[in-house]
């Protein structure tokens, strides 16, 4: 068994499904199960809708559940004119789920309150319509499909929002529930991002999370293979939208694709990565616009001949420094530093310390000022915002001189806040203001990868 995961922009229109089948078709003898995004768009609407049903905006919450609407029904009507008998049950199926999307956000607009457990909910609808849509395409392509409502299969915790996948539990509900169709020589559809509690409750795996599903329905069916299908042809060496004239790689390691992500290329969703490592399965990224292109192979093995990867960064970063003569041959107060940030359940990036100083950055600053009130209990703290991390990754960057000087030659012109290196001898990561961030990463990239050509 192969899992194939299309994005919003594989679902995004009636062409683009159509070109799916397609895809999907060539690997029909590979027994996939597919697992799809959101049509392009339609999660952003469900967001904004929830904003503004939360804030009375009637008519503007309604417009958003008329675009989502609209988006579906068109999409239908292109893709099955020459099948009217599959029209009727599509759209009674889409009409239904848009009726219960308008009352629920009908009900955030009254109580003018939208909960996590509700926003998971509202935006889980995205991924139960598209995915019944490729159901139906399949099978009108003379392709034999069978839906899965992904909420029977990925249970977890109740973390709305971020929710993390309970994986002996999806283990046993795929072995239940998905494997069964396999057998019966029909394709699984499934819709990413959403999943369910121990509880019963609609839960979502966060932004990105589409990803993820494919990786724990990959860990739970013990798959030779995963694909990513988005729109672009591989994991690069940089952002296109910076560096046009960014490269494919061919192959990198788990490690090297991990950090990557972690660092702000959206190709992966971060957490894609672990359940994946974890069975060592391969996971190939691939374009659904250029399907055959190769692609990128993301196994435990890189390619050894050249140690320096990617460049990946992050954007409207901010940094903690905190200063405290304490630190200074002070047993526990790391730890005890770290505590404020693990009470408001917020992940720390990077770090940096000096004998009395510990600066850290952060992308989530929900809870900055709760973090900075506690933490000036016990240490003199500032705060800088607008800035960005940029990560240089690779492999054994200790073992390899001259990285470090190709590096600084690069940035010679660029003021750095702060540097990181050595916890994983595969990233060297530093960060710089936001307007520095472009003119360094066009350096960066010319001079390492660029002017080695």
């Amino acid at each position: 068994m192969i899992v194939m995961k299309f994005g919003g922009t594989s679902v995004g229109t009636a062409q683009r499904i159509q070109e799916l089948t397609r895809i999907i078709g060539s690997y029909q003898n590979s027994n996939p199960i597919v697992v799809v995004s959101a049509m392009s768009g339609v999660t952003n609407l469900l967001v904004d809708a929830s904003e503004k049903a939360k804030s009375g905006d009637y008519n503007a919450f309604y417009r958003c559940v008329d675009e989502i609407t609209q988006k579906h029904l068109q999409c239908i009507e292109n893709i099955f004119d020459s099948h009217p008998e599959l029209l009727k049950p599509l759209y009674e199926y889409t009409l239904a789920h848009v009726k219960e999307i308008r009352n629920l956000l009908e009900g955030v607009a009254i109580l003018k309150e939208l909960t996590p457990r509700t926003s998971d909910l509202i935006n889980s609808y995205g991924e139960r319509i598209s995915s019944m849509i490729v159901t139906y395409a399949l099978n009108a392509s003379g392709i034999p499909s069978q839906h899965v409502d992904a909420r029977d299969v990925v249970i977890t915790d109740s973390e709305f929002g971020a929710a993390k996948p309970l994986i002996p539990k999806i283990r046993s509900r795929a072995e239940e529930v998905v494997v069964p169709v396999v057998k019966s020589g029909k394709i699984p559809v499934m819709g990413g991002y959403i999943g369910r509690t121990v509880d019963g409750i609609t839960s979502t795996l966060g932004r990105g999370g589409s990803d993820y599903t494919a990786a724990v329905i990959g860990l739970a069916v013990d798959a030779s293979e995963i694909q990513i299908w988005t729109d672009v042809d591989g994991i690069m060496t940089c952002d296109p939208r910076m560096i046009p004239n960014a490269k494919v790689l061919t192959k990198v390691s788990f490690n090297e694709a991990s950090e990557m992500a972690f660092f702000g290329a959206k190709v992966l969703h971060p957490s894609t990565i672990k359940p994946a490592v974890e069975n060592n399965i391969p996971v190939k990224i691939l374009n659904s616009f250029n399907p055959s292109f190769p692609g990128t192979l993301i196994t435990n093995e890189t390619d050894a001949g050249f140690p320096i990867k990617a460049i990946a960064f992050k954007k409207k970063v901010t940094v903690i420094s905190i200063s405290s003569p304490k630190l200074l041959y002070g047993f526990g107060y790391m730890a005890r530093l770290f505590s404020v940030f693990e009470k408001y359940k917020t992940s720390i990036d990077i770090v940096a310390t000096s004998e009395v100083s510990v600066s850290m950055s952060l992308d989530n600053t929900d809870q900055i000022g709760s973090i900075v009130a506690d933490l000036s209990e016990i240490a003199d703290v500032k705060v800088e915002n607008e800035l960005a991390i940029i990560s240089i990754v690779g492999m054994n960057f200790s073992q390899k001189s001259g990285i470090a000087a190709k590096i600084f030659t690069a940035l010679q012109s660029i003021n750095i806040k702060m540097i990181s290196f050595g916890a994983s001898d595969i990233n060297f990561t530093l960060v710089v203001d936001m307007k520095s961030l472009e003119p360094a990463v066009k350096n960066l990239h010319r001079v390492l990868f660029d002017d080695v050509n």
